[in-house]
């Protein structure tokens, strides 16, 4: 796929902008031009390709959020009962992510092989008290047609048939428990980012510019938008009458520009997540599993640790992390003042107040442990 040439006049009018050339504006270009196939849409990214900052394969966990074994989505209330109601939304929602991209294979516009990969969910704890949270997981899960699948086990042989990697330096007398869900999968976003941007690229309405960066916009009128960009140097004003903003953590910045009420108090924070990532042939070819431990009590939720086997580039891989990262960036290629050149009277008090209520995270960065 190739970037057509700026070549648009000052003032042009498209239906449409979209900002960042992710898996958010991907799949938003595509449901317009499914539904609106002759609105005009505008796309820009600032690289040279699409789907290399938030959406990268290397950036996230690749389970499309299925709920199958994230064991954060169905926490205990007060009085120790498990809800399930956001793991049932999140795996409904996927369902229809599902749904939506066997009916474009079966129509020839997409291909599926190149980012979905079936691979088997599973969840792992250790210790009397984790145990018998999952089994009380397992059992009011299971009572729903979207999770009927799901097996329970306590047995430590089978759980090492399961996760080999995960039990072979244990002894076997250890409490442990997991469940499984054969049917998950493995998400390459980027790849399903690029299977999107060259269907709708053929869409003569849709163009997209790479190498072209957002630099200010502001509401000229109830219906328009006027954005100033610039593409290697050169600035063009355009126009459009929706502006989606899809920049990752940049989008903060734009938002801002905006002037929408909305934005004014929202704020960044200075984490990422990192991972350990090996390639190893002996070690890969003996995990195959998609697995979620449960994270100490007090812990953020980001350092809930897995071990997710990965499909990159046509290679197998295993990653493991979550690492809590400290960085001002917003983006990977982008500049460390970003956080810095956020923060505004509107916002401080937000940024501060994430601060205060997530004290487990603060310690959690600043742990020797963490430091990978």
């Amino acid at each position: 796929m190739t970037s057509s040439e700026n070549s648009t006049n000052d003032n042009s009018y498209f239906d449409a902008v979209l900002v960042g050339a992710g898996i958010m504006s991907s799949t938003l270009a595509l449901l317009i031009s499914e539904v609106l196939p002759d609105i005009n849409i505008l796309i820009i990214e600032k690289l040279n390709a699409p789907g290399n900052e938030s959406t990268g394969a290397f950036n996230n966990a690749g389970t499309g959020h299925a709920a199958n074994c994230e064991l954060n989505y169905t926490p205990l209330d007060e009085k120790g009962n498990i809800k399930i109601d956001k793991a049932l939304s999140i795996n409904r929602s996927f369902e229809k992510s599902m749904s939506l991209w066997a009916s474009l294979y079966e129509a020839g516009k997409i291909d599926i092989k190149k980012f979905l990969k079936f691979i088997p969910h599973i969840s792992f704890v250790s210790g009397q008290d984790n145990i018998s949270f999952l089994k009380k997981r397992f059992q009011k899960m299971t009572e729903n047609p979207e999770f009927i699948d799901m097996e329970f086990s306590t047995s430590f042989d089978e759980i090492s048939s399961w996760v080999p990697l995960i039990t072979k330096d244990r002894n076997p007398l250890t409490k442990i428990a997991a469940t499984k869900i054969g049917r998950g999968t493995d998400i390459n976003f980027e790849a399903l980012t690029n299977e999107y941007l060259s269907l709708v690229s053929s869409n003569k309405n849709v163009e997209i510019r790479y190498k072209t960066e957002l630099v200010d916009l502001k509401k000229i009128d109830k219906k328009k938008w006027e954005l100033e960009i610039n593409s290697e140097g050169r600035k063009t004003s355009i126009r459009t009458g929706y502006v989606f903003l899809g920049a990752g953590g940049k989008t903060i910045n734009y938002l801002q520009k905006s002037k929408i009420p909305e934005a004014k108090s929202y704020g960044g924070f200075p984490v990422s997540g990192k991972w350990l990532i090996c390639e190893k042939k002996d070690l890969t070819e003996k995990h195959n599993s998609k697995v979620y431990g449960k994270a100490d009590i007090g812990s953020p939720p980001m350092s809930v640790p897995h071990l997710d086997t990965r499909w990159i580039d046509n290679k197998k891989l295993l990653l493991y992390g979550p690492f809590a990262g400290f960085t001002t960036k917003f983006l990977k290629q982008s500049s460390y003042l970003d956080l810095f050149s956020s923060i505004k009277k509107n916002n401080i008090f937000s940024m501060l107040d994430v601060g205060f209520k997530n004290n487990d995270l603060i310690n959690y960065l600043i742990s020797p442990g963490n430091k990978q």
